[in-house]
């Protein structure tokens, strides 16, 4: 098992877009790749690390940085698939049409079924994407075309706009298109998403438990409807250690099997370890500023507007 880890699993170190750079990140002329090597059998256990900590919740209307973002994603299937090249393919909703610039219509799978046996329906996806309609959803901001969604079959839903919205459907291949089952989420209500509550979801991975402080445990999702994404590994550890020195001692000697997006401060060491294989990868990372106030000079809006004048977009979109 030790040899087949040391093929399969890796510490892919996510280079920081934009300013940072590949030199400053001390990166050099590292070459990006955005896949490991492909796996060659099954594990039986793996130990991952999530080096930003403990997952806030495993709520995805509230999944919003990487820890929550990666459990979830393990877990929960969205209507849409994103690709590696940000492409983006058929999943729960096998297919779709807009009969008019206004109308989308999801045809979803009738062969998926969340991990306690319930067939997924309509009225799953019409409930998921309706809570985030909530001005506090994360990704509220991908729904403010939104007129109506409403299940139109048992395994159809058709979701109007108040105007054409041409980035909608693609935003369904996020946790903005995340689908629940919708009698768990409100027999759970305030607890969903939490290690009382739990979730329940159709994808590769089940949640096992969720032990606060220490850890997550997730197992392979024997019933899972993708042949091509079923999981390789039967049992997953994930780890909150967030100290660098910690984290890059128990990379280095095998202890924790891997991470996304370790510290700079680690590559060193494991660029030298021979417990694994270090990757470097393209980030999908952003960085916000937005000098946003109640009180003071950045609650003016003229001063924000002169703010926005003052930058140069063109430059950063060739710089990055």
């Amino acid at each position: 098992m030790t040899a087949l880890r040391r093929l399969l699993l890796a510490v892919l170190a996510l280079a920081l877009a934009g300013c940072t750079g590949l030199p400053r990140a001390g990166l050099g002329s590292a070459t990006l790749r955005s896949t490991s090597d492909k796996a060659t059998g099954p594990l039986d256990s793996l130990v991952w690390d999530l080096p930003a900590g403990e997952p806030t919740t495993l709520d995805y209307q509230q999944a919003g940085d990487s820890s929550p973002y990666l459990v979830v994603s393990n877990l929960c299937d969205s209507l849409l698939r994103l690709n590696p090249d940000f492409s983006t393919s058929p999943a729960l909703a096998r297919s779709w049409d807009q009969p008019d610039p206004r109308t989308l219509v999801l045809h979803l799978r009738d062969d998926v079924r969340f991990w306690d046996g319930t067939a997924l329906t309509s009225a799953d996806v019409v409930h998921s994407l309706k809570r985030q309609l909530d001005p506090n959803a994360i990704a509220n901001s991908f729904f403010v075309n939104v007129k109506s969604i409403e299940a139109t079959g048992t395994h159809t839903v058709t979701i109007r706009f108040t105007r054409p919205d041409e980035l909608f459907l693609k935003e369904l291949a996020t946790t903005a298109g995340t689908v629940v089952e919708a009698r768990y989420a409100e027999r759970a209500g305030k607890k969903f998403g939490t290690a009382a509550g739990g979730v329940m979801c159709s994808g590769p991975f089940e949640l096992a438990a969720w032990k606060s402080g220490a850890s997550i445990e997730l197992k392979a999702n024997p019933h899972y409807w993708d042949a091509r994404y079923r999981a390789h590994a039967r049992k997953v550890t994930l780890l909150f250690v967030t100290d660098t020195t910690a984290l890059t001692q128990a990379l280095a000697s095998g202890a924790i099997d891997g991470a996304y997006d370790v510290p700079n401060a680690a590559l060193p060491t494991l660029k030298g370890s021979v417990a694994g294989q270090l990757y470097f990868g393209p980030s999908l990372k952003s960085v916000q500023v937005a000098p946003l106030q109640d009180k003071g000079i950045a609650a003016e809006p003229d001063i924000r507007r002169a703010l926005s004048l003052a930058v140069d977009r063109r430059q950063l979109a060739d710089t990055v």
